[in-house]
């Protein structure tokens, strides 16, 4: 699947970008999806990111990076637990979806190398990836150490792009059905 757009574009390392628009001003159009809920919350949190000061001053940064990382691994857990089981058809759509995510790694190198990844460190482990390095010009960035060069607040908005895309396809895909049955 391309970006909202209808292309990829490159964020990290060379792999495929979801982001597209305004998230703040275009929210995510999901007239049939439960987990568009939880990803409504993700929005916030990114907006909060964007918006506040993160430095050892304001350590608040770590709370919300820990609600948001759980939170973007349960809008997966509510797509599979609870969309999921409203019809046979919303079943098939989320299977493949599910798939799709599986078969094609590198185009959903988000869900992997970050949502998945983080949410396991920090649930299993108590391990955050998310750090604030001393930079020799006192500018401090929110660096996500499996990769030194990531900026873990543009990951955290890569991510949170990545699920606005799926979960509108899904929704797009049981609109389909909703109305081919009317």
């Amino acid at each position: 699947m391309a970006g909202a757009d209808g292309n990829f574009h490159h964020a990290h390392l060379g792999r495929p970008s979801w982001v597209s628009g305004d998230i703040f001003t275009r929210s995510a159009q999901l007239g049939h999806l439960h987990a568009g809920e939880p990803w409504e919350f993700t929005r916030h949190i990114l907006f909060e990111f964007q918006n506040s000061d993160i430095d050892e001053e304001h350590p608040e940064w770590m709370v919300s990076w820990f609600a948001g990382v759980s939170i973007l691994r349960t809008i997966g857990h509510v797509l599979r637990n609870v969309d999921r089981k409203r019809s046979d058809e919303t079943r098939i759509i989320v299977d493949d979806f599910w798939s799709d995510v599986q078969d094609n790694r590198i185009t959903h190198w988000i869900f992997f190398d970050f949502i998945q990844r983080e949410r396991n460190n920090i649930l299993k482990e108590f391990s955050f990836g998310a750090s604030l390095p001393e930079n020799s010009d006192d500018r401090r960035i929110l660096v996500y150490d499996t990769h030194d060069d990531w900026d873990g607040t543009q990951l955290f908005r890569e991510a949170v792009y990545w699920w606005r895309a799926q979960l509108e396809h899904i929704d797009r895909e049981i609109g389909k059905i909703s109305t081919s049955t009317i």
